[in-house]
């Protein structure tokens, strides 16, 4: 987990914080009890999430083991090591959907 850690403050990160951490997920194996815990991030919009999910990937692949999920707001994405073709197109969505809340959310802004 931590060079996860340090490849993401690498990235425009502009907050990073270790959430508690949880309980292992219930079927999990003793071998399986890695690190599940996770990370607070403050992104400068989608060009950096674009960049986390890309280091998120590449990550997962490197361990070939694993599942990150990215939530934004409402919207979440998990990422699972093996799964390239179903991960593209939920990325796709993924990213999609944050854009446009943040669209709306800078129209809000200016409307007020």
């Amino acid at each position: 987990m931590e060079f996860l850690v340090e490849e993401v403050r690498q990235l425009r990160v502009l907050r990073l914080a270790h959430a508690p951490g949880g309980a292992a997920p219930a079927g999990s194996r003793a071998g399986d009890a890695v690190v599940y815990s996770s990370l607070l991030l403050s992104l400068a919009g989608t060009p950096a999430l674009r960049a986390l999910i890309l280091l998120a990937q590449d990550w997962l692949a490197r361990r070939n083991s694993g599942t990150i999920r990215i939530k934004v707001g409402d919207n979440e994405l998990e990422i699972a090591a093996g799964r390239p073709r179903q991960t593209e197109a939920a990325i796709e969505a993924f990213t999609s959907l944050v854009a446009a809340a943040e669209a709306a959310a800078a129209q809000e802004q200016d409307d007020e």
